[in-house]
């Protein structure tokens, strides 16, 4: 066996298998991020359509790759509320909403100091926080000239965000 895919007794949902498969933390029935996004209605099988989010970006000048289609097509409308200092916060994700929430420009800033094609997918923190993929799958936050790693993967980062944790690494 190589990888992090454990074999799974067939008694195992399929849906449990394939959470299994996408964190590296902990038990994924244990997970705070997986929590999150089921009781957002998210499912492993979730699919949208995702014409819009893609028709923004190519407007707006933002760059579509696999990883950013798989994400958008997999959490597109995907709205998780949570307690942040004592009030409700939400996290969006939409590749047009983001995108409409930050400058193409900006984002290409963010690129160069991760070092890593960004696209904006989400937003968080009373839609001040611009929420960005990486081509290589990692996950970065940024405002302003407020820019960091906020995980190297999506799990990662949703419990990062969740928990107030702030940035992995300012960038």
């Amino acid at each position: 066996m190589s990888g992090r895919l454990a074999i799974m007794p067939k008694s195992y949902s399929a849906t449990l298998q394939k959470l299994c498969i996408m964190g590296t933390r902990w038990m994924m029935t244990e997970r705070l991020a997986v929590r999150a996004l089921l009781e957002a209605n998210w499912s492993p099988d979730r699919r949208v359509d995702i014409v819009e989010d893609l028709n923004a970006f190519r407007i707006d000048g933002f760059p579509v790759f696999p990883v950013v289609v798989d994400f958008l097509q997999r959490y597109s409308g995907i709205v998780i509320h949570f307690d942040r200092a004592g009030y409700r916060d939400v996290l969006s994700f939409s590749g047009k909403g983001a995108g409409g929430a930050i400058e193409a420009d900006r984002v290409e800033i963010y690129s160069r100091r991760a070092g890593v094609l960004l696209a904006p997918v989400g937003e968080a923190y009373g839609g001040h926080l611009i929420l960005m993929i990486g081509e290589d799958g990692s996950w970065y936050g940024g405002y302003d000239n407020e820019f960091g790693s906020l995980g190297g993967n999506f799990l990662d980062a949703l419990e990062n965000l969740i928990l107030v944790e702030g940035f992995v690494q300012r960038l």
